[in-house]
């Protein structure tokens, strides 16, 4: 099925990635997030999904269902799953649901910006 994959994921094009040229990364998120998450834990999905909703979502909640983060990130659904937990544990997300069932909204936390002295 030749044409089965452009249907399922979207085509970028050069000037979708110097959007992005501009982007205020953190270097913790390198330096120390990466390492911690990814060595020290052992999941490098947490890191994946924490990198994901830093960019869709910046300082404002982002309302994704698991799926939607599993979709989105390449993972499966159980391991998305999974690093939610972990990333809420680790105090790098926290969440707000209107109901049990609904779908949450979530908020990226960057704790160490208020610890870490400034250059």
């Amino acid at each position: 099925m030749p044409g089965l994959w452009h249907a399922v994921a979207p085509c970028y094009t050069l000037y979708d990635y110097t959007l992005y040229d501009n982007m205020d990364f953190d270097p913790y998120f390198v330096d120390v997030l990466m390492p911690d998450l990814v060595g020290h834990e052992r999941s490098p999905a947490a890191y994946i999904v924490y990198l994901y909703l830093w960019r869709s979502a910046g300082k404002r909640p982002l309302q994704a269902s698991y799926a939607t983060i599993a979709l989105e990130t390449g993972l499966s659904k159980i391991t998305a799953q999974r690093a939610i937990a972990l990333l809420l544990r680790r105090h790098l997300l926290s969440v707000e649901r209107a109901s049990a069932t609904a779908v949450p909204k979530y908020t990226v936390q960057r704790p160490w910006l208020g610890r870490l002295p400034r250059a």
